[in-house]
């Protein structure tokens, strides 16, 4: 009984440490387009994985710890074509499904706080917490 009990608590363990709430970041040096914004409970931004940058609110991650941010920099409606401009940042994963993205726009300084919920090669869902 002993050496059952044993067996059980050891996968237990390993079941834990190889759940997937410990994030596979293999995916997430890519572009990224904004997709699909969700406030209902806890905010949810979606974004999929795409071969164009720069004509969407969207990232650009790097292995080297570097990013590219497209941010929106018009002011009119949301139904009118928008300018984007394109701020270099840095990224890093400060635990299993953190990431803390840092970078300037106009003489300000951002850090952003994503909790990435989902990842995978198609699709990128983070609730993002913003610090300043």
């Amino acid at each position: 009984m002993k050496h059952l009990l044993f067996i059980f608590v050891c996968f237990s363990f390993i079941g834990f440490k190889s759940d997937k709430s410990t994030r596979d970041f293999k995916f997430l040096c890519q572009n990224w387009c904004f997709s699909q914004y969700k406030a209902v409970g806890v905010k949810e931004i979606t974004y999929n994985s795409s071969k164009e940058f720069g004509n969407c609110y969207g990232y650009q991650f790097r292995k080297d710890g570097t990013l590219t941010i497209s941010r929106s920099v018009g002011t009119l409606p949301r139904d009118l074509e928008t300018d984007f401009e394109e701020v270099k940042g840095k990224w890093k994963i400060v635990q299993d499904s953190i990431l803390m993205i840092s970078y300037k726009s106009n003489n300000q300084s951002y850090n952003e706080k994503l909790i990435v919920k989902r990842l995978n090669a198609d699709d990128l869902v983070v609730h993002p917490q913003y610090e300043n």
